[in-house]
């Protein structure tokens, strides 16, 4: 039986979206337009399902502008 991580460090985070590097998603952060994170002393940790709801909130319809769709509103 083997125990999935519920946190991952910035290194496998980046890695689990497909960055090339830790960098990538370090810049994100800074900027204030990456994953939700939870800070632990020094260390940032990404929860999966914070990773995933970032990653699918960014997915784009290829043919919108196509058909002339506006994007989606978001309400909060």
């Amino acid at each position: 039986m083997s125990i999935e991580p519920r946190w991952l460090s910035t290194q496998a985070a980046a890695t689990y979206l497909g960055y090339e590097s830790r960098r990538s998603l370090e810049r994100l952060r800074e900027k204030g337009q990456g994953p939700q994170f939870s800070r632990r002393g020094s260390r940032i940790l990404y929860r999966i399902q914070d990773l995933d709801a970032w990653a699918e909130a960014g997915l784009v319809d290829p043919g919108a502008e196509h058909r002339g769709a506006r994007p989606l509103q978001v309400v909060a």
